[in-house]
Order: C-alpha cells, then structure tokens, then sequence
C-alpha cells in the first residue's frame, strides 16, 4: 500500500464576507430553504483548509504488492458493522462471560474500589418458587408483616425455606435481582445506585433478594430507614433472609422482623417439585410406589432442608425422564443425592442422557440467546467432527440403542427441557435490519460458562474444539463470530499458556481477518482478569513489533481497539495513530476497525480527537492513505438510531459521524475537512463515493438529515472548484437513468447548494 504523492495545491479563494447567521447551534437543523440558498453563504465551518487543486484529478497511487482494490471495496462495504459488533460483544458478555449478570447495571459498594455487578436472579430459582412453592407455617402471617414496609428482615428456622419465601414475596415484581451477601448494610441505601435509566436511582418496582448477609451482626435500625425511604421512591422491595439463631443487633430492627415459625413438610415439597417437574400422571404414578415412598423417606429422614427436598425430586423426575420406561433406581437416586452442591453441574451435564443432546449443549453454551437454528448448526458440526461411528467421545451409559443421525429423536423442546434452557422470540439486529427470530438460551446464563470450561477441562478434544471454534469464527455471520472469539477467551483464562501457544498465536497470525478479530475479542475476555491484563498486554507488545509480519500487527491493531482500550484508552488511541505508519492495507483495516470500535458509544470528546488526528495524519506521506481508508471505516461502519425531532416514530438510522457533527460542533470542521480530502484525492474515490451515496440514501426520506448533511456538503465544497465538480458528478449519478435506486429530492437539494456556491468560486 503505497503512499500518495504530494499533491500541487492552490490556497482556495476567500470567502466572500459573512451576511447570514453562521449555522445554528448545537446542530444544524434549520432547513435549506429557496430563501437561505439565494443568500450570501455563511462563514465557511472549514477553517482554511487547502483543497487539492481543481486541475489536478488525481496523483495518488495506492497500488502495491499489499494492497488491492477488493480489499479496500470489501473494508468498506459493511455498513453499520461496527455498530453491530458493539451489539454482539455486549451481548456476549452478558450471555456467555457474566452469566445473570444485567447489562451495566451496578452496585458501587461505598468506601471500596470497585463495583459489584448487579445481577439477575436466575430462574433456575425463580421458576421452582413460581410453579412448586409450599406454604411454610402461618404463611398468612408472613405476607401481611411483608406489606407493611418496603424492607423485609424474614426470620427462620435453618433449612425452611426463607430464600424460596423471599422469592415468593417479590413475585410481583418487575424484575429480582440477588444482591451479594457481602453487601455493606449499613451503606445500601447511598450505594444502591442502578444506572436503568437516565436519572439513576433504585429501578423501578424492582425486587431485591439478599439471602444472609454476613455483616447482618453490624446493621443499625436507621440505615434501614433510610433504604425504605429510598425504596419507597422507586416503588422498590427488599427482602433479606437471617437464621433463627442469629440475634437481633439493634432493637429498631424488629420493627422489620417478619418471622416464620416453621417451614414446610419435605414431603409436601418433594411431591409439589414432582407434579411440577413432570405431568401430573407420571407425578402420581412415581408418588405411589412403594420404591418412591422408602427412598423418600429415607432420604427426608435426615437432616435435610426445602433446597435439599426440592432437590431430591429433581433426581427422581431426572432418572424417570432418562429412562421413562425401566424402574425406579433406588441406587442411583441415592448416588445422585449425595453428590449435590459443588458437584450438581457435572452430574446435569453427565445425565443429559445422550451424546448428541451434550453436542448441543455445547454448541449452546458458545452461542448462547442466538437463534435456534444457529445453535443446531453449530451442534451438527461439533457432532461431525467428534462421532466416530459408534466410538462417541462424549459418549455415557445413558446413550441406548443406536438410531443413527435421526431428526426426529428428541423434539426441540424436549432437548430444551434437559438442558434446562428456553426458547423465546426476541428482536434481532442482522445485515438486513431488525427481524424477529427464536432464540434459545439457559434459563440460568451462568451455564454457558460452566459448560464451556468443564468440556474443555474434564474431556481430551482440545484440538477438536479448537478446530470447531475456529470454523464457527470464520463464520458468515458477524454474531457466531463474536461469539466464538469470546467463548475461547473463557478457555484462555483458565489455559492461557497453553491456549496463546496453540491457538492465538498461529491465529493472530492467520491471513484470515476473521481469525485475527477472533483473537481481539478472546483477549478481551483475558484483559478483564486483573491477574491476566499485563499478559496481554506484552503479547500484543511483541505482536505490535513484528514489522515482517503484518498479519500480526493488524492482530495488535484489532487487540488495541477491542481488548486493551477499557483498560486504558488514551494508550490504545495512541498505539493505532503510531501503527498507521505502516504501509499494508490489513493494517490499515485494522486501524480502522478499532477506531470504530473506540467510537462505537458516540463518545463526541473522543471523535473530537481522534476525527483530528486522522486530519493531521492526511499531512504525512507515511500516513495519509491509512488515515484516509480508516475515515471511511468510520463513515460506513458506524451507525446511530435517532428518535424523530418531535419523539414520535421510530428510531432512525442516521451515520454516526453526521450525527455527531449535528449535535456538536467540535465534530463539523474535522468531518468536513476529511470528507474534502478523500473525495478529492484519488485513492479511493470509489469507495468514497459508494459511501456518500448510502448516507444520501439514509437522508432521502429524512427532512432533518437531509438538511444535515447538505449543510456537511456545503462546508465540503466551500472555495474548492474540484469538490464542486465531483459533488456535481455524485448528484447527476444519484438520478442518472441507469440508477436503480434514484435519491431525486437529495439529489435536487444539492444542485441548488451547488449552484450557489458556484457563483463564490474564483
């Protein structure tokens, strides 16, 4: 990728004096109306710049052995794909990394130095509680006390159930969240700040579940007036859970004391669990058998507690739905009941009940909340890859008889009432727009998680999931990208040696682009362990380094932007401006692509500084043609959705960019200037072009954009002949007759600007 030459230049004309308003602030909204166009134009927003000279076409060369046409064509049609990455990044911190945990919802904990996630309360709790509560004791009780105030202390013998209650109090709710047991009491009502909407505070009608706290000794009456206070505003509940045997600290908290006596019988709660686990008539058939009532018995006549009641049916309804046909075995109840808490995870997986259907738990865990048809793809390919005839590698005792690659052996839903996860319709945002599509997920996100490092840990197919992973990030589709990239970063975490050996490295130096931006997004998951940030950082050092290999340093450009910018921006800002000296177009993809990820949040103090960056960047031969094709990345790549002026309608999708410039006006005179620049410049005029026709086509039906960005392209134009010509060109090929898709009104309006700043050209 060659640098241009230096282009002749001539000083543009001086603009004639100022005899209109300079364009309104903040934004550029008064329309381009007949009367504003006969007026004298405003003081150029462009201050002095030179344009390239009107009798020069063009004096750029931009081929070389690293750099082709198709690359920058293909760089530069993807619109809206930054915005979207942003999206599939977000979503797959939430689903596949963080587990429960909400969006950027936090709990700053005062006084300490950093935040604890607020999260979601699983419905791995909340659906039991929903369909399979049993009444404790003087439950009637229990509920008037809860009315009464908005902070609830719910007293109760140890194993009664107290976090089912708490659960069931709140059911109203909202949405519940589960605040850590470590939370500081006495500072929750300052602490408790939610970042939901744009005025903070406690959600509103949320629900707070706070299940033994273990600073509940230190907790003053007052700090609880002061939450309920607080609570009340938001029309918010808390319910936090203490043992009968622990005493009271302050006798103003009794005023918040709701206490139950005594908990459920366990066998009421092990045959409510089963009629819910199964249909009622399996429930009753299981509930009367002789076997069932000595097993039940036999287990309750322990110590035990409503978790491990509820428990107990999980297993038996588990061995019935594993082999609905044999008999009830009381061994392996007895086996699978002893091995609760720490173990439960492994012993679900290990009783899924067939190979195929932990192919598709994998597979789900990976592209987790992704569409369903997504996911089977995914599981099909896993499935390729490890069956080995009847040698399955994830094979189990469970497997039965051989059926072959039968559709038909499990129905959707029944694969997800194993794995214990959902289907659901939700919006979908994909190269086309937004679409609805059913999206399959955990019911408790924390499973994803799990189910990833237990393959990769308990099972010897690294090579086989490495390959898997790689092909689901070569993948068509940005999401199964993003998502593949961050599931092998949960395995770096664990592996990293061995994963940076293996993986990353021949990755990061893969002619894909794919494989490159796979490993940005896996680090990024590294880069958040506060152990593992340094790690990072001197892998993408030596990477950033490697001058005789530029699959790397375009991997060290992906790694800045995506991994190593939340840790510290300004380094990751100057690291791309430094790295734009090399002359290869993957490098220079790589800018740009990280700039975008850098602007994706439409942070206007940092467009402000990177826009004028890549400006000065035009100056420097080493420099221009990266700083030119990382400006049109940004132009193509990032979108806004606006609300209408007046609220009403649906969002719309502006340009980033032209947004930003519309709304501050340290943006405008960066934009335009690079906007002159590499319309002007021949390097890629094409792309240039594409790129201005699509946000003409954006505005076409948008009064308020259209007039934003012919007040973009009058400041485009302003005292330079040669931009004149070629904006003229783009409105003449945006009705010319061959145009399929003619853009009549923007095209029109243009003509009339241009046609009044013709009569101030010399």
């Amino acid at each position: 990728m060659t640098t241009p030459k230096a282009a002749p230049s001539t000083a543009p004309a001086a603009p004639p004096p100022a005899t209109a308003a300079k364009l309104a602030e903040p934004g550029w909204r008064q329309p381009i109306s007949p009367t504003v166009l006969s007026q004298d134009p405003p003081a150029s927003d462009v201050p002095d710049a030179a344009p390239v000279s009107s009798d020069q076409d063009s004096t750029t060369d931009k081929t070389s052995t690293s750099t082709t046409d198709d690359d920058a064509q293909a760089a530069t049609s993807r619109p809206g794909q930054g915005t979207r990455r942003r999206e599939y990044l977000d979503h797959a911190d939430r689903f596949i990394v963080e587990g429960d945990a909400v969006g950027h919802k936090h709990i700053y904990l005062v006084g300490g130095a950093r935040s604890a996630r607020l999260r979601l309360l699983s419905p791995l709790m909340r659906e039991p509680v929903r369909h399979a509560f049993v009444n404790p004791e003087g439950w009637d009780d229990v509920r008037a006390g809860f009315a009464k105030k908005r902070t609830t202390i719910l007293r109760g013998p140890s194993g009664s159930g107290k976090m089912a209650a708490a659960i069931r109090l709140l059911q109203g709710a909202d949405r519940l969240y589960h605040l850590s047991d470590a939370t500081d009491l006495n500072r929750l009502a300052e602490s408790l700040e939610l970042d939901a909407d744009e005025r903070g505070g406690i959600e509103r009608n949320a629900g707070f579940v706070l299940n033994r706290p273990v600073a509940f000794s230190a907790l003053r009456g007052s700090s609880l007036l002061g939450l309920d206070e607080a609570l009340l505003r938001a029309d918010a509940r808390l319910v936090l859970t203490v043992d009968s045997e622990d005493s009271i600290p302050d006798d103003d908290l009794v005023d918040y004391l709701v206490t139950i006596p005594r908990g459920p019988a366990y066998a009421d709660v092990v045959a409510s669990h089963l009629r819910w686990r199964l249909d009622e008539h399996a429930a009753e058939r299981i509930l009367g058998l002789d076997l069932t009532k000595e097993v039940i018995a036999e287990q309750l006549e322990r110590r035990t507690t409503c978790h491990m009641a509820a428990r107990l049916a999980q297993v038996i309804a588990d061995g019935y739905e594993a082999n609905p046909g044999a008999a009830l075995d009381a061994g392996w109840i007895r086996d699978r009941v002893s091995r609760h808490g720490a173990e439960d995870f492994e012993i679900w997986f290990t009783s899924l009940g067939d190979s195929e259907t932990r192919y598709f738990a994998v597979a789900l865990a990976v592209l987790n909340g992704l569409a369903h048809e997504r996911v089977a793809d995914a599981a099909r390919a896993l499935h390729r890859r490890l069956d080995k005839g009847r040698n399955l590698v994830l094979a189990s005792p469970l497997d039965g008889p051989w059926e072959g690659d039968s559709p038909f052996r499990l129905t959707r839903a029944e694969r997800l009432h194993k794995l214990r996860a959902l289907s659901r319709p939700a919006d979908v945002r994909g190269q086309f727009g937004r679409s609805t599509a059913q999206v399959v997920e955990y019911q408790d996100a924390d499973y994803a998680r799990m189910v990833i490092r237990h393959v990769w840990n308990q099972y010897q197919i690294h090579d086989v999931l490495a390959d898997w992973l790689g092909a689901l990030a070569d993948d068509a589709d940005d999401q199964v990208r993003v998502c593949a990239g961050t599931a092998l970063g949960l395995i770096a975490v664990d592996s990293f040696e061995y994963v940076t050996r293996h993986i990353l490295g021949p990755w990061a130096a893969s002619p894909r682009p794919s494989r490159r931006d796979a490993v940005a997004y896996a680090l990024r998951v590294v880069a958040a362990e506060p152990d593992l940030v340094d790690n990072v950082r001197q892998l993408a050092s030596g990477w950033y380094a490697s001058r005789n290999t530029p699959e790397l340093q375009a991997t060290a450009a992906r790694v800045h932007g995506i991994s190593l910018a939340s840790a510290d921006l300004d380094a990751a800002v100057e690291a791309l401006d430094r790295l734009s000296v090399i002359d290869d177009i993957r490098v220079a993809v790589a800018i740009g692509d990280s700039l975008a990820d850098l602007l994706v949040d439409g942070n206007v103090d940092l467009a402000a500084r990177i826009l004028p960056q890549l400006e000065d960047a035009l100056g420097v031969r080493e420099r221009t043609v990266t700083a030119q094709l990382s400006f049109l990345i940004l132009a193509d790549s990032l979108m806004t959705d606006a609300d209408e002026p007046d609220g009403t309608g649906p969002e719309v999708p502006w340009p980033s960019l032209l947004w930003l410039a519309n709304q501050h006006s340290a943006v405008r005179n960066p934009l335009a200037l690079l906007w002159r620049r590499v319309i002007n410049e021949g390097v890629f005029h094409a792309e240039a072009e594409k790129i201005m026709t699509n946000w003409a086509a954006l505005a076409e039906p948008d009064d308020a954009m259209r007039d934003v960005l012919l007040r973009l392209l009058r400041a485009v134009m302003r005292g330079d002949d040669r931009s004149v010509r070629i904006l003229e060109r783009y409105a003449d090929h945006w009705v010319a007759e061959e145009n399929l898709a003619p853009l009549p009104l923007i095209s029109t309006a243009l003509r009339s600007v241009i046609a009044v700043e013709k009569e101030y050209l010399p």
